[in-house]
């Protein structure tokens, strides 16, 4: 009887303890916002993919002094409405809007409704040096031109040809202007690709600014019809996993990243999501890695940081291990890293070392 009173009492006592950790164990709420429209559907599926990996990885291997949990809300046109349902939600932060366009509203209602909010990969130069409630794990689009201008001007062009996604003006004439301030090579024509085409136009290399769907077929009619000349890659052309553009017969370009897309590091997390999840790891996946490891190092701090304070301890600069890289912040919530180019050609991607 004694023996079944103590077993008794035990099972309470374990079941009070694990109900006294859960309600001592702060929770942090990480906002996912996700565009509804069909034509974002994978790159952002690929980002919540990530996050809701990073969430179980951390909760079952480190989530002893806090605990993550994500909410979920999609938009269409109204970026706001996103930003603004998961602050009603409880959300301390809201990760999302990997596109330039789909940043600057979210930059908007971050301010208005202040609530930090996270870009993976949106680089327009438009949302540099601003003290505000937007960051960032991307460095932003004046760099990948200055990297850009310096290849060009070690293969001695003068104008290439760009060829453009009808998509994303924040980010394409971000990168355009760009080009033409920073820059010696001026593009000699714009081609919106498939509305105009671009049959007419000459220049001594081309430039793809594009999603991956596009950049695709970009590069694949550049090589069937156009003279041979240098051809570049924007980074937006690689934010899914753009090794199939390797299987392209004749496929040589140059491209610029942070980290050789090539390879991917030793890493706790990496190994836990590539065993969970048949991921692609192109740029949304590998910056929205970068933006946990982020939010990660911050709420290691204070848990329970939320608006005013934890939008302090997002500026604060510091220094992060991506997952091939690594990154500073700064007090404005830009990044800065290194850019290298690379060359693929006869199969093989190797870096490409400028003066």
């Amino acid at each position: 009887m004694k023996k079944g009173l103590w077993i008794s009492i035990a099972g309470v006592v374990a079941i009070l303890g694990i109900l006294f950790y859960k309600l001592s164990t702060p929770v942090v709420i990480v906002g996912v916002a996700v565009n509804e429209e069909v034509a974002f559907s994978a790159p952002e599926g690929a980002m919540l993919s990530v996050i809701k990996s990073y969430v179980l990885w951390h909760n079952s291997s480190r989530g002893d002094s806090y605990r993550l949990q994500v909410e979920v809300a999609t938009f269409g046109d109204d970026v706001a409405e996103a930003v603004k349902e998961l602050s009603r939600r409880g959300a301390a932060v809201v990760v999302g809007f990997p596109l330039s366009w789909e940043a600057i509203a979210a930059a908007e209602a971050a301010e208005r409704l202040e609530i930090p909010v996270i870009s993976p990969s949106a680089s327009s130069s438009a949302m540099s040096g601003r003290d505000d409630w937007f960051f960032r794990m991307i460095t932003d689009a004046d760099r990948e031109v200055k990297a850009l201008a310096r290849l060009m001007s070690f293969l001695n062009l003068e104008g290439p040809i760009v060829y453009r996604s009808p998509y994303n003006d924040a980010y394409v004439n971000s990168l355009l202007e760009d080009m033409r301030r920073l820059s010696d090579s001026i593009p000699s024509g714009v081609v919106v690709y498939p509305e105009m085409a671009g049959d007419s136009l000459s220049g001594d290399g081309v430039v793809i600014i594009a999603e991956p769907s596009r950049s695709y077929w970009i590069l694949q009619d550049v090589l069937l019809h156009y003279p041979p000349v240098p051809i570049f890659l924007s980074r937006w052309s690689q934010v899914s996993d753009f090794r199939y553009f390797f299987d392209i017969v004749g496929a040589e370009f140059y491209f610029s990243s942070v980290y050789d897309p090539t390879s991917i590091p030793e890493d706790d997390f990496l190994r836990f999501l590539l065993d969970e999840r048949e991921v692609d790891m192109g740029v949304f996946s590998r910056y929205t890695v970068a933006a946990m490891k982020y939010l990660s190092s911050v709420f290691d701090e204070n848990p329970k940081a939320r608006g005013e304070e934890l939008r302090s301890m997002l500026a604060r600069p510091r220094t992060v291990d991506g997952p091939g890289w690594t990154f500073k912040l700064n007090r404005y919530g830009d990044v800065e890293s290194e850019i290298r180019v690379y060359r693929f050609k006869n199969g093989s991607v190797e870096e490409v070392i400028l003066p």
